[in-house]
């Protein structure tokens, strides 16, 4: 970023990844967004999703921040770049495995939902 002279912020929201990992409602999640990013409204028009689980709510921070506030999920990138590299090269038909630090129903509601026919094992590793 500084090569291109802009200068990034980072905004700490500390209680969004836990709300949303443990299934907070909509209505809490879109109250921890707002208290953490209006008091800087109008100071940003780019917002980077800097961390795993914000995409899994990108739909909330949409409707906090409006259309004129554009978001950005690395993870699109990252996974763009990896498709380049791999993609046919790698192509198999085995076994998607996530590895978590913790026993979550939530995720695992999430996996089901985002990927219904997708063979895979999750596995918790303290």
């Amino acid at each position: 970023f500084h090569m291109i002279g802009i200068e990034p912020r980072s905004i700490a929201i500390p209680d969004l990844a836990a709300a949303i990992e443990f299934g907070a409602s909509s209505g809490d999640i879109k109250s921890i967004i707002e208290n953490a990013l209006v008091p800087f409204r109008g100071q940003f028009d780019v917002l980077i999703l800097a961390c795993t689980h914000y995409p899994l709510v990108q739909h909330i921070f949409a409707e906090v921040l409006g259309p004129d506030i554009m978001l950005f999920d690395p993870a699109e990138a990252v996974a763009t770049r990896a498709k380049q590299l791999f993609w046919p090269q790698e192509v198999a038909f085995g076994t998607t495995h996530f590895i978590i630090s913790q026993e979550s129903e939530q995720f695992r509601e999430y996996v089901r939902k985002l990927f219904p026919t997708l063979t895979y094992t999750i596995e918790v590793v303290p």
